[in-house]
């Protein structure tokens, strides 16, 4: 009981302007690839995972394959043996006046997120400063579906 409220303190302590303070800490435009042409690090994410540990990642753009931001803070969080998320965001500079984007998961990140581990389902994503949703408001149908009435089988002998 006292670790579960040293926990939720720490993670009560950050506001989602921290959060996005740390994403944006780590955006590092680089670009990437034999003729430049990849653009690597111009969106930053971090995450709070249930432990309250902060993790960060940058997206990573090459030929063969590219990685959001989102995707590589999990990772991040992954490889510190921890699998809940309480709150991620990510974020885009613009290069030209300087003003930051959040940024709202892409499908695939959506869907990582939930394949970590389903508990991520009441992940909290930032959408703005003040704006945050759940992931399972993100990722609609995300329930096992119900099976048909119909079965098949049956329904091709009938047509025979």
């Amino acid at each position: 009981m006292a670790r579960a409220l040293h926990e939720s303190v720490i993670i009560l302590r950050m506001t989602n302007n921290d959060l996005i303070e740390q994403a944006a800490s780590v955006i590092n435009h680089y670009m990437a690839g034999v003729s430049a042409d990849r653009l690597c690090g111009d969106v930053g994410a971090a995450l709070i995972s249930e432990t309250g540990n902060v993790h960060t990642g940058v997206c990573i753009d090459t030929p063969g394959w590219g990685l959001c931001a989102e995707r590589s803070a999990i990772a991040a969080m992954v490889t510190a043996k921890e699998y809940n998320i309480a709150k991620i965001v990510a974020v885009w500079k613009d290069q030209k006046d300087g003003k930051l984007y959040v940024l709202p998961p892409c499908g695939t990140c959506r869907q990582f997120m939930r394949d970590i581990n389903e508990a991520n389902l009441e992940t909290k994503v930032l959408l703005g400063r003040t704006r945050e949703v759940q992931l399972k408001e993100l990722l609609p149908y995300h329930e096992w579906p119900e099976p048909l009435e119909v079965d098949f089988d049956d329904r091709a002998e009938r047509a025979s």
